[in-house]
């Protein structure tokens, strides 16, 4: 299975990967860096061969939000045990544009297992 997960979905398919879902690659999009969800990361990368996180920057303020209220202060971006990429300036949703993905190569991600991704 591959799995694009946006914004909460990636919560949920980290859900599904601890309960033992086989995951090829994982792309979470823009999804909240939440403190009950990285406990969850050691048991989820069990079942996951390759993740990829692509997030923006300043301007996706929505994800910002998703972290609020977790017992936790400061602002976490990066998901540790995942391949970060940054798009600075992107927004929550303007990182689900196709064009964006063919540009940059990520549609590659879930069709090959050692893609290359283009900056």
């Amino acid at each position: 299975v591959n799995l694009i997960a946006h914004s909460h979905g990636g919560q949920v398919a980290l859900y599904a990967a601890t309960m033992g879902l086989k995951v090829q690659t994982l792309i979470t999009v823009a999804s909240p860096v939440r403190k009950e969800v990285l406990g969850l990361v050691p048991l989820a990368r069990r079942s996951i061969q390759r993740w990829v996180h692509v997030r923006g920057g300043r301007r996706d303020l929505m994800q910002i939000l998703g972290e609020l209220f977790d017992g936790r202060s400061g602002v976490y971006r990066d998901i540790p045990g995942a391949e970060n990429i940054v798009e600075a300036e992107e927004t929550h949703s303007g990182l689900l544009e196709p064009g964006l993905w063919t540009e940059r190569g990520w549609w590659e991600l879930v069709s090959t297992p050692e893609p290359t991704i283009r900056k």
